[in-house]
């Protein structure tokens, strides 16, 4: 069997200097990416769900072969602003 090794105390100090500094280098990826995933590709998502709510909502007919934006709409009786009856 190999002899164990005798760690010298300013090798461990060291050592563990570095895996605090790598364990925060870390943190701080994480985080940042965090960050990054609500600020952009979340908030984007949610923009382009809402505009192709409008889009559908707006063009609700563009693919059946008649156009009803001409027709007037008014709001639901619910008084819900996200409801348009025909």
């Amino acid at each position: 069997m190999p002899r164990q090794q005798m760690w010298d105390p300013h090798v461990i100090r060291e050592v563990k200097m570095l895996e605090r500094k790598v364990r925060w280098f870390l943190q701080m990826i994480r985080t940042k990416f965090s960050v990054f995933w609500h600020k952009f590709v979340e908030e984007s998502f949610l923009q382009h769900d809402a505009s192709m709510w409008w889009f559908s909502a707006i063009h609700s007919s563009y693919n059946s072969g008649h156009t009803r934006m001409n027709q007037t709409r008014r709001w639901s009786k619910n008084g819900s602003h996200l409801l348009l009856e025909p």
